[in-house]
């Protein structure tokens, strides 16, 4: 037997303009096999009670339609159908559009933490709004922050082996996830987690599939929406930062700090930064007590066994070499001026004993 070809028939009725409301005709869309319509088509079918905005119509889909119909007759029931769909839909409307001291637009910023069994930072829980695909990722250490949450709103928190949660808005929240006994089979990935390596700081779930959110400022731009977004990364040419997603020349002199970009050198006090090429680097300019400045100005080297300015440990001093001494680098007295000499430690030179130089000299006199 040969299968029958799907073939759809639309017929449409024209309706009042008073129908033609603003309001959400989807929800008021009825099956074939529940209405009183069924007996003018085959097999099955569809009523679409959404008025069509250019013709002000009603319409019946059928996979096969009956050859002996009343088309006057199947307006009318067509028509009589959809109305009263409209009436319903339109006292639901009416009931549901006065808001509730919470749905009155107003939104808020919820964060908060989300941990395992074992009260431990959940890493790339997700975090999403009911209805919606508006949504974060916890980081690193299980925490979150979303904006603009509708203060009715509700939160649902997924995690790949754990039960669902859901909770209200609120701000500092601890949400503590139980773990879900099922099978590897059964397990369906529905978080999002951050690849803050390709600079991407939070995902959302749309149609099953992760895509960015959010980007890890200042070197990554979101570009596109939705299935389309991606983290993009900002570089300036080396003379220049980013500031503001855009490239911006150095100050004259440009500092290296802590916080930069080349960070300042370990054991430095103070560097500017300079360019390699294409590559910028920190020229040292000092050092903290104990280092001396490289040949090259890139870094910072101990003066451990290098010479030192003893006179500024004891005036009598005439010596001295930089030793650690309980793990800092000082100038210890290693020689004192005729009729002093150093004391143990080397912090100081003593009246009244032989110095180096004294000594060497008593020992050419013998």
């Amino acid at each position: 037997m040969k299968k029958l070809l799907l073939i759809f028939s639309i017929f449409t009725i024209t309706t009042l303009p008073a129908m033609a409301l603003d309001i959400d005709f989807d929800a008021m869309r009825a099956s074939f096999d529940n209405s009183p319509i069924s007996k003018y088509c085959i097999g099955s079918g569809r009523i679409d009670c959404t008025i069509n905005a250019n013709t002000g119509t009603y319409t019946l889909s059928c996979t096969q339609p009956k050859s002996d119909i009343n088309e006057t007759q199947m307006k009318a029931d067509l028509e009589a159908f959809c109305n009263q769909r409209t009436e319903s839909n339109s006292q639901e409307l009416e009931e549901s559009a006065s808001p509730s001291p919470a749905s009155s637009g107003e939104t808020m910023t919820v964060s908060g933490k989300v941990l395992d069994e074992n009260n431990q930072p959940l890493i790339g829980a997700s975090i999403m709004i009911t209805n919606t695909t508006k949504g974060v990722a916890t980081d690193a250490e299980g925490k979150f922050e979303l904006t603009n949450v509708p203060a009715n709103a509700t939160l649902e928190i997924t995690s790949m082996g754990y039960k669902t949660q859901t909770v209200p808005p609120r701000t500092n929240l601890e949400i503590k996830m139980e773990a879900d006994a099922i099978t590897a089979e059964e397990v369906t990935v529905t978080g999002c987690s951050p690849d803050t390596k390709n600079g991407i700081k939070a995902k959302k779930l749309i149609e099953g599939e992760c895509y960015p959110s959010e980007c890890v400022e200042p070197n990554w731009t979101l570009s596109g929406k939705g299935k389309e977004a991606k983290c993009v990364k900002q570089e300036c040419k080396c003379g220049y930062k980013l500031v503001n997603e855009k490239c911006e020349k150095w100050a004259e002199p440009e500092s290296c700090t802590k916080d930069s970009k080349p960070q300042l050198p370990g054991n430095a006090k103070s560097a500017v930064m300079k360019c390699d090429g294409k590559k910028a680097y920190c020229e040292i300019a000092d050092c903290n007590d104990g280092y001396k400045v490289s040949e090259d100005k890139k870094s910072c080297v101990s003066t451990r066994g290098d010479d030192c300015d003893a006179t500024a440990v004891d005036p009598n001093a005439t010596a001295g070499t930089n030793k650690n001494v309980k793990g800092k680098i000082t100038c210890v007295i290693t020689d004192c001026a005729h009729g002093f000499a150093p004391n143990k430690d080397g912090t100081k030179c003593v009246a009244g004993e032989l110095s180096e130089s004294d000594s060497l000299a008593k020992i050419d006199e013998l």
